[in-house]
């Protein structure tokens, strides 16, 4: 794994507040999408590369920004939803 992006996964931002569970799953989904020819990965390929890369996040915030928060074709069941990914099979998704 490239030594520059695990730095960038747990290192904090110029500003030098944490990163956000957003930054943090787009730098693994940019990581991950590079492993298959179609780009895709699943939510615990995420979660399992954010471990690896010191996440402060609980599993279960991961799980809830990717499947819902950042996902453009999940229900919009809050204010905050982005449209970073996008849900191609169950439990596979994609950057946009």
């Amino acid at each position: 794994m490239d030594a520059e992006i695990v730095t960038a996964c747990t290192s904090k931002k110029a500003d030098h507040a944490p990163m956000t569970c957003r930054e943090e799953i787009l730098i693994a989904a940019g990581q991950l999408k590079d492993r298959r020819l179609d780009g895709t990965f699943s939510v615990n390929e995420v979660l399992d590369l954010m471990r690896a890369n010191g996440t402060r996040y609980l599993p279960a915030t991961i799980k809830g920004y990717v499947v819902t928060k950042m996902c453009r074709n999940a229900p919009q069941s809050s204010a905050t939803h982005y449209q970073d990914l996008e849900r191609v099979a169950p439990n596979t998704y994609r950057l946009i």
